[in-house]
């Protein structure tokens, strides 16, 4: 069984992303300040709350939303 984390940590960095529909967005480039950034293969590289994390283990992240809502989801990169 794979061992599921409480919160975003390091252990994310190198996860795949994928939404609620199974969309593909990339891999965890870096955790920060309760964010993470994706490094997205198809667009500029954005960050997300650890908030709308559905699930995480070291190797996957899903989160609760379908793509077509993900511009509703990026934040500001933690510190600006």
């Amino acid at each position: 069984m794979a061992e599921h984390l409480k919160i975003v940590d390091a252990q994310m960095v190198g996860a795949r992303v994928y939404t609620r529909d199974r969309a593909d967005l990339g891999t965890v480039k870096e955790v920060r300040g309760g964010a993470f950034k994706v490094n997205a293969p198809a667009r500029i590289d954005y960050w997300l709350s650890a908030t709308d994390v559905q699930s995480a283990t070291p190797h996957q992240v899903v989160l609760p939303f379908i793509a077509d809502n993900l511009d509703d989801h990026t934040v500001h990169e933690p510190g600006r």
